[in-house]
């Protein structure tokens, strides 16, 4: 009877919680009413977007940033910039939203040297980004996109988690450094000197001229086009094979059908 009693208990506190005892079960859902929102910014050369969210990249000279989302979402979106950085992130990163479709974010930037994802939202460049002396440095921490052009002396890409990374361009060197199951699609992408570091069983795509340098921690898989002098070690059931590519895939980039609606200093 006690047993059945304390069962009894746990049920109606379960409910109660369920009926909104607990508020972390509340989500506030998008108007469905779409705007576009212009926001003041600073100069920044690198991103980070923390969260949700499609960002479109372009490089101008004028630092801009707009937000298309359900109006009642709008204050739930930060933006600020720190030390040259642009970082978007939730007011509230507990509470629960469900926004009508994604939250879409453009951008323009005079420099892109750095880009960074939290979560699993998605940047994807609408212009080739040209770097002709500063490198490019690229994380994605969980299971983030992006999708890119280059034309930069070299990058840096490191993969915590599930990410992808899509490349195409001109690149010195490409350096690509993932711990998880992340993805590499490189055949676009021409670089003399290319070195992958997967530890799990990520895969990479890479086109490369003169040096591929390759360590495998697991079941991870490289694919390579070109004639490189090739270096790998392997620890586990991994792999290195050249292949023949295919056409690189390119995103589609959503056009911005609102006027943007207000100004936020």
């Amino acid at each position: 009877m006690r047993r059945f009693l304390f069962l009894s208990l746990g049920v109606i506190a379960f409910a109660l919680i369920l009926s909104g005892g607990g508020c972390s079960f509340v989500c506030t859902n998008g108007s469905g009413n779409l705007v576009l929102q212009a926001r003041n910014v600073t100069e920044f050369s690198a991103i980070d977007l923390r969260g949700s969210g499609n960002v479109y990249i372009s490089q101008g000279v004028v630092p801009d940033l707009q937000i298309k989302t359900d109006d009642n979402l709008l204050t739930e979106i930060t933006t600020r910039v720190h030390d040259g950085m642009l970082i978007i992130d939730r007011k509230d990163g507990s509470k629960c939203i469900k926004p009508t479709g994604e939250i879409e974010i453009w951008v323009t930037m005079p420099e892109v040297v750095g880009l960074s994802i939290s979560g699993s939202g998605k940047m994807v460049g609408e212009t080739t980004f040209v770097n002709k002396s500063d490198d490019l440095d690229m994380r994605i921490s969980g299971s983030g996109e992006m999708d890119l052009d280059l034309d930069v002396p070299g990058f840096d890409m490191h993969v915590s988690g599930s990410g992808t990374l899509r490349v195409r361009g001109e690149s010195g060197y490409a350096n690509f450094d993932v711990s998880g199951s992340g993805k590499y699609f490189g055949f676009g992408l021409n670089s003399d000197t290319v070195k992958i570091d997967i530890a799990g069983s990520g895969k990479a795509e890479v086109g490369v001229t003169k040096k591929l340098g390759v360590d495998v921690t697991g079941n991870g898989t490289v694919y390579y086009k070109g004639n490189p002098k090739v270096n790998q070690n392997i620890a586990g059931s991994g792999s290195v094979e050249a292949v023949d590519d295919p056409a690189p895939a390119k995103v589609t980039i959503p056009t911005k059908v609102n006027t943007p609606t207000e100004i936020v200093i």
